[in-house]
């Protein structure tokens, strides 16, 4: 399989509205003399999830009205 390489640019607007669809153009520059037929473009933002980290270290909303018991165990 021949990885041919490319440069991607998008063309973003200065503002956007969230829950709204953005349609922008973006320039793709062939850098490889290999040709790319079929080819198509999937983009997809961040993982919206916490960390492993982040997720044993975040709070539960009234976590500290429980008794120490429970915070000591987690529970």
């Amino acid at each position: 399989i021949i990885r041919p390489r490319i440069q991607a640019t998008r063309h973003l607007p200065a503002m956007a509205t969230a829950g709204v669809e953005l349609i922008f153009p973006v320039t793709i520059t062939l850098k490889s003399r290999h040709p790319i037929e079929g080819a198509f473009i999937v983009e997809s933002g961040p993982d919206p999830r916490p960390t492993f980290e982040e997720f044993v270290h975040i709070r539960e909303p009234g976590e500290e009205l429980r008794n120490w018991v429970d915070r000591l165990y987690l529970y």
